[in-house]
């Protein structure tokens, strides 16, 4: 039975109760329809969680390798996951919302959740910016991508059967791109701190709760890695209701720098775990 024909069943039932009940319910009263905004208010909203970033948001998991399940009870899923070829990653590929998901069943197995996410492989914190620097984006991000933002915004949910929808958090891993250049390491902090303000603004709740995973690409082959995690870490005090979440130990490809298929499950199961921290 879908969730709007169980809830005119219940406000129907409990319309009829006083016919049932004490003398004084007893008198004719005229029947009254139920509107559909009744039905929608009676209704709690689905909850929205916001996934964006770049490959690791992605994912690179082999879900054939896995037992997970083809979809999960009261949980919507739409996946705006591109490669940085902009393709969209096979059937079999999975990122980390899947630990999320998992997570959010154990904690909520009877709310609803909308899980939408917008992720670019190889994307930088350029090509994300609401204001974007096309020389920079030319230097070091990708002005194919176009603005990632804009893209973010437009594909964001607004409603689920005639409910509103509102992002209820926001989950960010990103990072590794800039992490290769100086520049866009000391610039990380600022950018993304304009990026946090413009969604809450932009996306309709002024509050929206933020997660980061924060990045740690191998310092070796990225001049900047510290850099950005450092960034990251001082978000958490620079703005209200910003976490930050550990990757660290989670294991990887032999690239040292995606996840592989446990890892994407277990950088999930992290980000999750904070995630029912701040809904609970």
């Amino acid at each position: 039975m879908k969730r709007n024909e169980r809830i005119v069943r219940i406000l129907v039932v409990g319309l009829g109760v006083c016919l049932l009940g004490t003398s004084a319910c007893k008198e004719h009263k005229p029947k009254r329809e139920v509107s559909e905004t009744e039905v929608s208010s009676a209704v709690e909203s689905p909850k929205l969680i916001v996934l964006a970033g770049q490959s690791n948001m992605v994912g690179g998991g082999n879900r054939s390798n896995t037992d997970l399940p083809e979809s999960y009870p009261n949980i919507t899923y739409i996946n705006q996951g591109f490669s940085s070829g902009l393709k969209r990653p096979g059937s079999h590929s999975f990122g980390p919302e899947q630990g999320i998901i998992q997570q959010l069943k154990k904690k909520f197995p009877k709310q609803e959740f909308v899980v939408y996410k917008y992720a670019v492989g190889g994307s930088s914190l350029y090509d994300w910016l609401p204001e974007q620097d096309s020389a920079k984006v030319a230097e070091m991000g990708h002005p194919k991508f176009g603005s990632l933002y804009d893209s973010l915004l437009k594909y964001l949910p607004k409603q689920l059967e005639g409910l509103i929808l509102q992002p209820d958090a926001f989950l960010w891993i990103q990072g590794e791109t800039d992490a290769r250049f100086p520049q866009a390491g000391e610039e990380y902090h600022e950018g993304f701190k304009n990026l946090l303000q413009r969604f809450r603004k932009d996306g309709g709740n002024p509050g929206v709760p933020v997660i980061i995973g924060q990045v740690n690409p191998p310092a070796e082959r990225y001049p900047a890695a510290l850099a950005v995690m450092e960034a990251q870490s001082k978000m958490t005090s620079a703005l209200p209701n910003v976490k930050m979440v550990s990757l660290e130990g989670i294991s990887k490809r032999e690239d040292n720098l995606h996840y592989n298929t446990p890892g994407q499950i277990e950088v999930g199961k992290r980000l999750g775990k904070m995630l029912n921290s701040i809904l609970e």
